[in-house]
């Protein structure tokens, strides 16, 4: 369905898949999404004031 939103487990594994070093595309394979989709999750999930890229080390 156009427009779905993403599952909390397919956000879980867009994280995992980013942290491993997967693309995108290998990613977005996976959970069945187009990579734009993917590119956009991470843009999100890692803009927000405060937040750390997650391959970053501590």
């Amino acid at each position: 369905m156009p427009g779905a939103r993403l599952t909390v487990e397919q956000r879980r594994t867009i994280e995992q898949g980013y942290r491993i070093g997967l693309s995108q595309g290998q990613i977005a394979s996976i959970i069945g999404k187009h990579p734009s989709t993917v590119s956009r999750e991470l843009a999100r999930s890692f803009s927000a004031p405060g937040s750390r890229s997650p391959r970053r080390r501590s």
